[in-house]
């Protein structure tokens, strides 16, 4: 006679930039490594309006654990755009210029023209 123990496998957990778990969200749980019982699959994060995920995907050390996946709420994410001005082998040759600091993500930006004669 064999026995043979199953246990279930955790999940991915996407929570806020405080650790609060996002509510009404998917939680996708790991997949089965086929031939390896102890192991969890490699699960994308789900895709959650409004949101950018830290990690693109999670591959669990502690397969029978959950694992939370911090996200940023993208209306808060803003950027700058920076120019930098380098020769061939990437060394700065012209001092870079901030072009703006409240860009969001998916903002368009054009930097037509914006090369220099140096």
């Amino acid at each position: 006679t064999a026995t043979f123990t199953y246990a279930k496998l955790g999940k991915v957990v996407p929570v806020d930039p405080e650790g609060n778990p996002i509510p009404d969200v998917p939680n996708p749980q790991y997949p089965n490594v086929p031939g390896e019982p102890g192991k969890g699959g490699t699960t994308p994060v789900p895709e959650i309006p409004g949101y950018r995920p830290e990690v693109p995907s999670v591959t669990p050390d502690k397969p029978g654990e959950d694992t939370p996946v911090k996200y940023v709420p993208i209306e808060n994410a803003k950027y700058s755009l920076t120019e930098r001005f380098v020769d061939e082998e990437g060394n700065e040759i012209s001092p870079s210029v901030v072009k703006g600091t409240d860009y969001e993500e998916g903002s368009e930006y054009d930097v037509t023209g914006d090369a220099k004669v140096i």
